[in-house]
C-alpha cells in the first residue's frame, strides 16, 4: 500500500500472515502476525513487505459521516 493520508477517514491493519513494515508519519514500525496498526484520520502511512514471506492482512476503511 503506497503512502497516502487519510483525509475522510482512518484505517485498521490485522496482520494474519508475515511482518509487515509500516512507516507511519516518517517513521517505520515492524507489524508481525496477531498485530493491529491503526492510522486514524489526519495521518499517513504506507505498508510495505520488504521480505519474500507472502504477506495477508485484514484492512477495515471505516467510513465517517
Amino acid at each position: 500500500i503506497g503512502y497516502h493520508k487519510h483525509e475522510q477517514n482512518c484505517e485498521i491493519i490485522y496482520l494474519l500472515k508475515g511482518e509487515a513494515t509500516v512507516c507511519y508519519d516518517g517513521r517505520e514500525i515492524t507489524l508481525l502476525p496477531g498485530q493491529v496498526h491503526y492510522c486514524p484520520m489526519g495521518h499517513s502511512h504506507s505498508l510495505m513487505n520488504k521480505t519474500k514471506e507472502e504477506l495477508q492482512f485484514f484492512a477495515v476503511v471505516p467510513e465517517h459521516h
